[in-house]
């Protein structure tokens, strides 16, 4: 068993997109990364990280890091405990710091259980997800209203209500730039709007994969709730995805928000595995 490194995401898609793409919609965050890195080639960074623990030339744990961001890990099948200390060994012994781990949880489990038993850092969960697919859109009863591609002149509205998506739900976790955040969404055409004479509520297609794309920054200001634009806006968007050629949409949920996790379900999303985040100090 080694681990292998690669030099950027060219390099690492060669190797580990077939491995990526057997089970695409989970392993959806790395897939994503990689192809948006390859696209961005001029924007390189040198501490990018791409790792691949391998068994007789056969990835067993795929690893790879954009500082500040998070590791992230994904694994088609159960890894052995050696590849966890093979892969943390390295990353002692090559003084890489890592603020944080997220992949399926039994993979970050046994990374925070023996990252913290190595360096003595400390670890908390950041936050317990679900990822969610979606194949066929069950059919609803819509509020008023109707879908709308966000345009430049809803730039404050969506930098408004992209900080109080974050504040909600994603506080402690990474931080971003706002402003370079919305106006690539925007740019990208990949923020729409639910509109009931005016925008109501907001979800942004945040990555493409090859077959797929994955749906997040699905949020309702406060005084807009419990109206079903939520449920409508994530239908009728995952449908035009559809429409538009891709086999299926995901998302990921907060395992303790069982309002937006029966939403989905009632959709046509079902869980395919759980994911986490683990945040060391």
């Amino acid at each position: 068993m080694d681990v292998q490194t690669l030099n950027n995401a060219s390099d690492y898609l060669k190797i580990m997109q077939p491995y990526l793409l057997e089970r695409e919609a989970e392993n959806n965050l790395m897939l994503s990364v990689c192809l948006d890195l390859n696209d961005r080639s001029t924007d390189l960074a040198a501490d990018d990280l791409f790792l691949v623990v391998r068994q007789d030339t056969k990835p067993v744990l795929a690893c790879i890091m954009t500082p500040p961001r998070n590791l992230i890990l994904c694994a088609n099948d159960p890894v052995p405990d050696s590849a966890f200390e093979l892969l943390i060994d390295h990353l002692i012994d090559n003084s890489i710091h890592i603020p944080g781990v997220i992949g399926k949880t039994s993979l970050t489990d046994s990374f925070a259980s023996l990252w913290v038993k190595k360096t003595g850092a400390k670890a908390r969960i950041g936050m317990d997800q679900e990822i969610y697919e979606l194949t066929q859109v069950q059919q609803q009863d819509l509020p008023k209203g109707e879908i709308k591609q966000a345009t430049p002149a809803e730039k404050e509205l969506l930098l408004k209500w992209f900080d109080e998506f974050h504040a909600e739900a994603l506080a402690g976790m990474d931080t971003i730039d706002l402003e370079m955040v919305v106006s690539d969404a925007i740019a990208k055409g990949s923020v729409y709007l639910w509109v009931d004479g005016q925008p109501v509520c907001m979800a942004d297609v945040a990555r493409k994969m090859i077959n797929g794309v994955c749906i997040s920054y699905v949020y309702t200001p406060a005084s807009s709730r419990r109206k079903g634009y939520a449920s409508a806006l994530t239908a009728c968007l995952s449908q035009l995805m559809l429409n538009h050629g891709f086999d299926y949409c995901c998302l990921y949920t907060d395992k303790k928000n069982p309002t937006s996790n029966h939403i989905y379900q009632e959709i046509g999303y079902t869980p395919i595995c759980d994911s986490n985040v683990y945040l060391f100090g």
